[in-house]
């Protein structure tokens, strides 16, 4: 799948898995505005984290770490009383974008043969306290909209 549909299925992936709260009638949409604004600037750090692995020669995917994260994720979750899974699941779509990210800036750099002309912000000082505030802050968001799961149970005609 290419990077941008991906990054759609990402973002669709996210707006499936959630209902809006009953409709208001003023429109208000904010939860998932929120939400993915939240993604978005989520996304934007793939490209610091991408520049710092490209300067020290780490490749993008880090098993270890990804599974340790989406632990965490899990348990902040519950604690939030957003359904662990259903976190589970939307991380590892953040992940996966984050990494298409990160994987097309390598192909990119690898064609142009040049490495990134500044130095890369520190990954453990800089960016990796965003991701974490981000995470956080997704968490929050996640728990302002109700996932979709109950309402897999209505029948079809139900949820028109």
């Amino acid at each position: 799948m290419r990077r941008s549909s991906k990054l759609i299925f990402a973002i669709a992936t996210t707006l499936s898995f959630a209902c809006s709260a009953p409709a208001h009638a003023d429109g208000d949409d904010t939860a998932f505005t929120n939400l993915i604004a939240l993604v978005s600037q989520r996304l934007a750090l793939a490209e610091p984290v991408a520049r710092y692995k490209w300067a020290r020669h780490e490749p993008v995917t880090d098993e270890p770490r990804e599974a340790a994260l989406l632990k965490q994720v899990e348990n902040k979750a519950k604690a939030a009383q957003v359904d662990p899974d259903f976190a589970h699941q939307f991380f590892r779509d953040q992940i996966d974008a984050s990494k298409d990210v990160q994987n097309a800036l390598f192909s990119n750099w690898r064609v142009l043969k040049a490495a990134p002309e500044s130095a890369p912000p520190d990954l453990a000082s800089e960016t990796r306290p965003k991701l974490d505030r981000l995470t956080q802050q997704l968490i929050a968001a996640l728990s302002r909209v109700e996932p979709i799961s109950p309402c897999r149970r209505l029948p079809a005609s139900s949820r028109r």
